[in-house]
């Protein structure tokens, strides 16, 4: 199969960010072709599998980030080649699927697109740019994994803490509504609302600008495609970020509160910049906030 034997280094089809990758100590062990990344059953390795295999430590986002780069037609070819070569000449039935077909088969029902793609689609928003966007705004690996809960709905709340009987009501702790899902901690909660409304505001004024953000804005990133607003986006994260700290220690947001994060964050950014000698792309990002 002739997408197996592709390089994974340096592939104009294979980008994080819009741009090819290396890694050099994955090189240094070998890894340098897509079968590299798959077991002997012909199905790609889960993280710790290939730790073990090829002695490399590797964090989630790096190695999911490959896997995600790695076209998706791509993914389908192999695994249905797999597949095909496995059955030839035989009916599928119950009497002669051999476990390792059936995980084929299972494996291929699982590549179908998260639910969130088909809803960013139907909101005509580009997902690769809602996927990248936290990559773009933000180097730290902290606010990155937070999007990608939010984006994949998976951040904790009462209504998925009680489905998994850890909470004994899935309503609001802060006002009361009976059902207290990401959407509701997020944006829909009334202290949430008054919350958005001064950073908001605050960002308008400080910016001279006039945004406006909808539910959708603040979810998954306003514009997320453009490079324009990644000193707003990165602003947004953080503060939603804020939302979901106070959510834990049972807490309203605290518009006062958010601030301090806020400075934190830009002056860590800007400790990093001088080091980089980038600060007048860290300037030319965040402009007046960071006067």
């Amino acid at each position: 199969m002739e997408y197996l034997h592709e390089t994974i280094w340096n592939n104009r089809f294979i980008r994080i960010d819009g741009k090819p990758v290396f890694y050099s100590s994955w090189y240094r062990k070998g890894v340098t072709k897509i079968h590299h990344l798959l077991n002997e059953r012909g199905t790609f390795l889960s993280r710790p599998d290939f730790q073990r295999k090829y002695g490399l430590s590797v964090n989630f986002l790096t190695y999911n980030g490959i896997l995600a780069a790695i076209p998706d037609e791509w993914k389908k070819s192999i695994l249905n080649s797999e597949l095909l070569d496995n059955s030839e000449g035989h009916n599928l039935t119950s009497a002669n699927v051999t476990a390792k077909t059936a995980r084929k088969m299972f494996v291929l029902k699982m590549l179908k697109p998260p639910n969130v793609e088909r809803k960013l689609v139907e909101q005509n928003i580009s997902t690769k740019a809602v996927y990248e966007l936290p990559f773009k705004v933000t180097m730290e690996n902290k606010l990155r994994c937070f999007q990608y809960k939010v984006v994949h709905n998976i951040l904790p709340n009462n209504s998925n803490l009680y489905n998994m009987k850890l909470r004994t009501s899935p309503s609001c702790d802060r006002c009361s509504h009976p059902h207290e899902n990401l959407f509701h901690l997020l944006y829909e909660c009334p202290s949430t609302q008054l919350f958005w409304q001064r950073v908001i505001s605050w960002w308008n004024e400080k910016r001279s600008e006039n945004v406006t953000l909808s539910a959708l804005d603040i979810l998954y990133g306003y514009k997320p495609e453009s490079n324009i607003f990644q000193a707003l986006n990165h602003y947004v994260i953080i503060a939603k970020y804020h939302i979901f700290l106070s959510w834990l220690n049972n807490a309203s947001p605290s518009f006062e509160i958010f601030c301090v994060l806020l400075n934190e964050k830009i002056l860590c950014e800007r400790t990093i910049a001088f080091k980089n000698n980038t600060l007048r792309k860290f300037r030319a990002k965040w402009g007046t906030l960071c006067a």
